[in-house]
């Protein structure tokens, strides 16, 4: 039963690519085959469809141009921030010796062990 449903599905969708491409194949062919003809109805209306298909596409391209550099971006903070952690976790071990009257001498001759 479950098969069935799936290659149902498999068939609708197989049917709506079919169609879309048959569509696009329309609409290519239709550059070739027909004749453009000079009709100026709505020429405030082509002007704004093309100012705003003018704006969308350059968007488009920022954001693709963008968007690979955007892992990047992150990577740098994820470092910035582990960097900074273990500059905060990191005590180093300090010894500070302060020679009593008159110990200059005996301090000289252990730090050369």
């Amino acid at each position: 039963m479950i098969n069935l449903i799936t290659n149902h599905i498999n068939f609708k969708k197989i049917g709506i690519f079919l169609a879309l491409y048959f569509v696009t194949a329309g609409i290519i062919l239709s550059v070739f085959f027909l004749k453009p003809e000079q009709r100026s109805y709505f020429p405030i209306f082509r002007i704004f469809i093309i100012f705003f298909a003018t704006i969308l596409l350059t968007k488009y391209f920022v954001y693709m141009s963008l968007s690979p550099w955007h892992d990047v971006a992150i990577k740098f903070k994820k470092l910035k921030k582990t960097k900074r952690n273990r500059l905060s976790l990191y005590y180093p071990r300090v010894s500070v010796i302060v020679p009593a009257w008159n110990e200059e001498v005996g301090l000289l001759s252990l730090g050369k062990w």
